[in-house]
């Protein structure tokens, strides 16, 4: 009979040992997400483009804001790395899934403040 191993993967063992990997990708890494929405947004059209480009922007910033936040509370209580990845996953799957089920309403409110002149210069 064939048995399952349990064991970790390298990464996933490296990840539980060392938090500051896991910290540094709740603080740092999701900025790293623009490089490839900016290459994917070469090849979109301008309204598009636009749009595209303001819903990455909403999802970067939220991701960062509330994932660096409960990666940052739960590190002083939680000792494992793979915890604090399975909730900044949570996190980014949430922020994720509310970006792309009210892209239309987000990007409204964009259009409105581009015409009240707050973003202007």
């Amino acid at each position: 009979m064939m048995e399952f191993s349990f064991e970790y993967y390298d990464w996933l063992k490296e990840i539980n040992i060392n938090t500051s990997i896991i910290k540094s990708v709740a603080f740092f890494g999701v900025l790293l997400l623009i490089v490839p929405a900016r290459i994917l947004a070469i090849f979109m059209r301008t309204e598009v483009k636009k749009k595209f480009l303001w819903l990455v922007f909403v999802c970067v910033i939220a991701t960062w804001l509330f994932g660096s936040l409960v990666v940052g509370v739960m590190a002083s209580y939680i000792p494992g790395g793979l915890k604090l990845f399975l909730a900044w996953l949570a996190v980014l799957c949430n922020v994720l899934a509310f970006t792309v089920a009210n892209h239309s309403r987000l990007y409204k409110i964009y259009e409105q403040q581009l015409t009240k002149g707050f973003y202007k210069n």
